[in-house]
């Protein structure tokens, strides 16, 4: 579910931007305020967006896994995450609730 979002660089005096569907690739000039969640077994297959994304733990606990290896998150754990190929798994026995901020970021060739 997206919360809030917004062109960069961000304008204090517009109205709010709360979109109807979730753009899962904001633009390189764009933000974008989200939460997701994982119910118990679940996973969201490997995958690369061109984001940087700045991601918390709100509850439960989640396994990310890089093509380097894995890392378990906690709630209140932070991770930043830039454009790596990645999956999400919630091996626990409840629902894990990730909230963050996607912003577009600029690929260089």
């Amino acid at each position: 579910m997206d919360l809030w979002a917004s062109g960069l660089p961000a304008r204090v005096d517009w109205p709010l931007d709360v979109p109807r569907v979730a753009d899962l690739d904001p633009e390189p000039e764009d933000m974008v305020w989200r939460w997701f969640a994982l119910g118990p077994g679940e996973e969201i297959g490997f995958h690369s967006t061109p984001t940087v994304d700045l991601l918390t733990v709100h509850s439960g606990s989640v396994v990310l896994i890089l093509e380097e290896g894995e890392l378990e998150l906690q709630r209140g754990d932070c991770i930043v995450q830039r454009g790596a190929r990645h999956c999400w798994r919630n091996p626990g026995p409840e629902t894990c609730v990730l909230v963050g901020i996607m912003a577009g970021a600029a690929v260089r060739d």
